[in-house]
């Protein structure tokens, strides 16, 4: 066996895009992965993120891809109305429901619309970044008891992957938005 490493060319690798083009938005990007997620975790039929505004305790739907169905848009809910989520929150550890129908009982929207759309199991990862919590990524399924072991050991890397971009999203607007501050300052103190 030789210690020797070989050009990827030799071995025929190639670059894999993810959706066979290029995905210019946040929305696009997580849409791309969706679907390529599904190459190797097919029922895997919703994943979104819901960052967390400590101020006014709110979860807010960041970015989601849903195949088939209307996606749950601009959502918005108080934490502290959702036990079972703020036990999520202070565990720090994913939750798993095998069965929706039976496990989530309260008749708020989104309780309603996940129902609505047929799914049948969900996981729910909280997020924390050094060590303060920013909110969550779903999962869910239309089939029951979708997240086996070896499903969530799949979904590992995705969750990192969807971090990883809606962080680079968030940075991006911040350093926008600091731009724009930086450039206001100078113009004002330029008509002064």
């Amino acid at each position: 066996m030789s210690d020797a490493v070989q050009h990827p060319d030799e071995i025929g690798a190639r670059a894999v895009p993810l959706a066979g083009r290029a995905a210019t938005s946040l929305s696009e990007r997580i849409g791309a992965l969706h679907e390529h997620m599904r190459r190797s975790v097919p029922q895997i039929d919703r994943m979104a993120c819901a960052l967390y505004d400590p101020g006014m305790d709110l979860l807010k739907t960041f970015v989601n891809s849903t195949v088939g169905g209307e996606p749950l848009k601009a959502y918005q809910y108080k934490l502290s109305d959702s036990p079972s989520l703020v036990a999520i929150k202070e565990s720090q550890k994913p939750r798993i429901i095998d069965d929706i129908a039976s496990t989530l009982t309260s008749d708020t929207e989104h309780t309603r619309w996940v129902k609505r759309m047929g799914f049948r199991s969900s996981y729910t990862v909280p997020i924390y970044h050094q060590g303060v919590f920013e909110g969550f990524v779903f999962f869910d399924s239309r089939e029951p008891a979708a997240f086996t072991p070896e499903v969530v050991h799949q979904l590992e890397v995705y969750v990192n992957l969807i971090l990883l971009m809606v962080a680079h999203e968030i940075t991006t607007v911040q350093a926008l938005v600091g731009s724009v501050r930086e450039t206001s300052d100078i113009t004002r103190f330029r008509d002064e």
